[in-house]
């Protein structure tokens, strides 16, 4: 098996690849096509989603939520984000990747361009990590914007 899809999708600055490890033929075709409809319709509603990951986690999550309602193999949709030291913050979106039972977070992330299983990442960032309440503000718990560097 294939262990990685370099470039599925390009945005602006990055080429996003699919990790398939430990993934099903059937899910990798369902994670491209999500992704692709989830990229797609961020930067129709948003011009920088796929540019900065604030943009992205707060135009992204609606359009991921009306994704995940459409496919019985998703459940769970979120944001969540690494954003403890305010001047090295990054946020993406997840969701859980229901098959015969079992439960597994799955990761969408233009910004970082990683699409694939949160559980075979590498990447720090994934793990130190909480949810993000969407659509409020970052003192109720949504996304905090770094703006030094906007």
């Amino acid at each position: 098996m294939v262990e990685s899809i370099r470039g599925f999708y390009e945005t602006s600055k990055t080429a996003v690849s699919l990790n398939c490890d430990g993934l099903t033929a059937a899910e990798i075709s369902l994670l491209i096509d999500v992704a692709i409809q989830l990229f797609n319709g961020s930067a129709k509603k948003s011009r920088y989603a796929l540019d900065r990951c604030t943009f992205f986690a707060d135009s992204g999550y609606d359009i991921l939520v009306k994704l995940v309602s459409q496919h019985p193999d998703f459940a769970n949709p979120c944001i969540e984000g690494c954003d403890e030291n305010p001047f090295d913050q990054h946020y993406w979106l997840s969701a859980d990747l229901v098959n015969e039972g079992e439960s597994r977070k799955v990761i969408f992330d233009p910004i970082f361009g990683y699409v694939g299983r949160a559980d075979k990442t590498r990447n720090p960032y994934y793990d130190n990590k909480r949810v993000v309440t969407p659509n409020v503000p970052a003192w109720e718990g949504g996304v905090r914007i770094n703006t030094m560097s906007i």
